[in-house]
């Protein structure tokens, strides 16, 4: 689960260098605890090694939906569904969308507007068939990316066909809504993939050249419409809230202005969450011995009468904005520290499980699960990811289901007598 550890390099690096009115006291705090968070998981992961399973070539166990007339089939309702998500949850049709991308239209705005005005945010009977499709079109991507660009066989071009109607269709959805999120999710998945890839076929170094220019491309797409969306929104400006604003006197705004005013554009996303949870364990919870110790159990901050933390720093501490509540608070709040450390560990466990099985027959579902993992230990310092959406909770419960299944089946698998074979005639890499 390197992805994890890179990311949070990432956001260390980037809490030093980015021009942001935030001081180091405003965000050390936050990266103690996510540091702390990691060794946790990274305890969870231990030292990965191989008990005989079966190991099979991960090509020839692609779904079943994937091969022949089925992936075309797949792909036309990945495309029809995608439509209807799109016309249910904006009210615009597809040429709408894209006229006004091309118009420069603030479909964020209109999307909000549209969300509010037909109450989309209360679930009910009405909205399930919609929840269910947008949960199938990202079911499909994140299966279709494990086993495509995961997997050890030479990617055809009906296999990148194919990638690119389900990235588009998905895409299409996020640039409805004038959001983000969409692209860096596809972007996470990517790399995921690719570093699974690499695992999966032995390769010594992490990136390869041809993997790294790749990357980069990617990267750089994936940071051009973040700032598309920010600009089409009115956004892209020097102020976040009001204790966040673009820093002029920071040596990298002295030294490269241009390419500073547009990192900062970012901080709103990667730095709000270590400034939030700064505050959090600044003043909330070692603000007070009562809350301290409080912090230490289950359910001790409600019980000690603090509202969750959302709600306490907008009543009384610092401005929000439209910004995220980071999941390592939110778990914090409600099972205290030991809680937050024990869950970050068991997380590090499951990634343990689905590194191990990632080349196996269960290799698609232990790769989904993996993604899952990466993604919610993402999301931990700066934001909520995983249960943002209906469609992002079906996703995880049903690849946390089959798991459950895959893990069942494979120790039935290894204790049945008449298949001892598959403990002694199998080595870890193929068959004797």
């Amino acid at each position: 689960m390197r992805l994890v550890l890179y990311y949070y390099v990432f956001l260390t690096v980037y809490a030093c260098v980015a021009p942001v009115t935030l001081s180091w006291a405003d965000l050390v705090p936050a990266m103690v605890l996510m540091w702390m968070c990691y060794g946790a998981f990274r305890g969870g992961c231990g030292q990965l090694r191989n008990r005989g399973m079966v190991v099979l070539d991960v090509s020839k166990h692609r779904p079943y939906w994937l091969s022949g007339k089925r992936r075309f089939l797949v792909a036309v309702l990945v495309c029809i569904s995608t439509m209807f998500v799109v016309r249910f949850y904006t009210g615009h049709s597809v040429q709408g969308v894209i006229e006004g991308v091309a118009s420069n239209e603030n479909l964020y705005g209109a999307y909000q507007q549209y969300f509010t005005e037909n109450e989309l945010g209360t679930l009910n009977l009405s909205k399930t068939p919609f929840i269910l499709m947008l949960f199938f079109v990202k079911f499909v991507l994140v299966a279709s990316y494990i086993s495509l660009v995961g997997g050890t066989a030479t990617t055809r071009l009906s296999d990148k066909v194919f990638l690119g109607v389900m990235t588009v269709s998905y895409l299409l959805f996020g640039t409805a809504r004038g959001t983000s999120f969409e692209a860096f999710e596809v972007l996470i998945l990517f790399f995921y993939s690719m570093l699974l890839r690499n695992k999966r076929t032995g390769m010594k170094h992490i990136w390869s050249m041809q993997q790294l220019a790749l990357f980069l491309v990617v990267f750089m797409c994936g940071g051009w419409v973040f700032l598309s969306h920010l600009e089409a929104r009115g956004l892209s400006s020097d102020f976040i809230t009001d204790e966040v604003s673009y820093n002029r006197s920071s040596i990298l705004s002295k030294m490269l202005p241009d390419i500073s005013l547009i990192a900062f554009q970012f901080s709103g996303y990667f730095l709000f969450g270590l400034f939030f949870s700064s505050v959090v364990i600044r003043q909330l919870w070692l603000g007070s011995v009562h809350n301290t110790i409080a912090g230490m159990f289950p359910f001790g901050f409600a019980s000690n009468g603090v509202k969750p933390f959302a709600e306490e720093m907008s009543e009384r501490l610092i401005d929000l904005g439209a910004t995220w509540t980071p999941d390592a608070m939110t778990i914090l709040y409600w099972v205290g520290f030991p809680g937050l450390v024990l869950t970050c560990f068991l997380f590090g466990r499951v990634a343990r499980y689905c590194t191990r099985y990632a080349d196996g027959a269960s290799s698609i579902v232990a790769g989904m699960m993996g993604y899952i993992i990466v993604l919610q230990m993402i999301a931990m310092p700066i934001g909520s990811f995983v249960s943002v959406s209906s469609a992002n909770i079906l996703l995880a419960a049903s690849v946390c289901g089959l798991s459950v299944i895959s893990w069942w089946r494979t120790r039935c698998i290894r204790r049945s007598p008449t298949l001892n074979w598959s403990r002694k005639g199998v080595s870890g890499h193929g068959l004797n």
